[in-house]
């Protein structure tokens, strides 16, 4: 800690930004391999990846009509077994009490 505390509040500032960038650069790296179609494991939490979705016919609920969705791209999320764990011990404590 400086002398004036300027120097702390600066300092702050400056670790605080520097947080927010390296996590945008983890989030557009992960945007970007995930637009190359590789798959992204997150240890302990589970993997992302994009899928395709093939054209196919929905009803419009107010109308019936029929509606082509064109293919598309998605991202999936499937969890890890031990966030499974971890959130099923958590429903069974919230359904005992």
């Amino acid at each position: 800690m400086g002398g004036d505390g300027y120097t702390t509040y600066t300092s702050y500032t400056y670790t605080f930004r520097g947080r927010r960038g390296v996590s945008s650069r983890i989030i557009r790296a992960m945007t970007a391999a995930l637009a190359s179609g590789e798959v992204i494991e997150l240890r302990g939490l589970g993997t992302l990846e994009v899928r395709e979705r093939w054209e196919c016919v929905r009803r419009n609920l107010n109308t019936g009509e029929a509606v082509i969705v064109p293919p598309h791209r998605h991202a999936v999320f499937r969890p890890g077994s031990r966030l499974k764990t971890t959130f099923v011990n958590i429903l069974n404590k919230v359904n005992m009490d």
